[in-house]
């Protein structure tokens, strides 16, 4: 069933009806061509999900008539946070696509010694629209956050100044670590909290950036034995947490 993104739906009660934004009634009348009479899956990227039928597509718009109750998602108990030196151009928007496809909760670029690309605020808005098109194409109902580019240095002073990071799990993404399954005890997998992942830029994290990461708890986690590009390690790290979180 074709999805689209309407936000707020916890607001929105069965029998409701409504226009979509102007980008979704585009998608829906010109590029899908879905007739009036149609049934589609409305989510609103915070974990709100609900059918509903379009009443009427034209030029000024599209309506569309709640037919379910809006649900809500659980917000997941395990979170799995990247943070990510960020690749060049396609790649990091692969990246951002592939990660929320997998169930990645946010995203984080960092800007290390060795990277050599600092995406603008221009590149972020893209980032956060290749995250939506990945939700609507995968059935996922909860966007993940994307946050604005931070220096490794502004990166953990932040950790340093918030509690939002208490009993998190931290690991660096190197092929001399330990496999996910060995990283993960029974325990951390049924624990509540996050997991955070750091891949460094193609070159690597410089000795005083891991040994800063460390310092933190950061272990350091096996991908495989070859060297990966940061778009191959960020998405072979996500899916391996994700899967053993759910039980590998």
């Amino acid at each position: 069933m074709p999805r689209f993104f309407s936000d707020p739906l916890q607001l929105r009660a069965l029998g409701d009806q409504f226009a979509l934004s102007a980008d979704e009634a585009h998608h829906l009348r010109d590029v899908l061509r879905i007739p009036v009479g149609a049934e589609v899956e409305l989510f609103d990227g915070r974990g709100g999900h609900a059918r509903a039928e379009v009443v009427a597509a034209g030029k000024r718009g599209v309506d569309v008539q709640l037919s379910t109750s809006p649900e809500s998602d659980p917000y997941p108990a395990q979170e799995v946070w990247l943070v990510f030196a960020p690749p060049k151009a396609d790649r990091l928007r692969w990246l951002v696509e592939k990660c929320t496809e997998l169930g990645v909760d946010r995203l984080t670029p960092i800007i290390t010694e060795r990277a050599v690309v600092k995406p603008g605020e221009g590149k972020l808005r893209k980032l956060e629209d290749a995250a939506l098109q990945a939700c609507k194409q995968c059935g996922r109902n909860r966007l993940p956050a994307i946050m604005t580019p931070q220096t490794w240095s502004e990166f953990w002073r932040q950790v340093a100044a918030t509690d939002d990071n208490d009993g998190a799990r931290w690991f660096i993404a190197d092929r001399s670590g330990v496999p996910v399954p060995s990283a993960l005890s029974a325990d951390d997998r049924m624990r509540p909290g996050k997991i955070i992942l750091l891949v460094g830029p193609e070159g690597g994290f410089t000795e005083p950036e891991l040994q800063q990461a460390q310092a933190a708890g950061a272990q350091t986690l096996s991908l495989g034995t070859h060297i990966l590009r940061i778009e191959t390690a960020a998405v072979a790290g996500v899916a391996c947490l994700r899967t053993c979180l759910s039980g590998c």
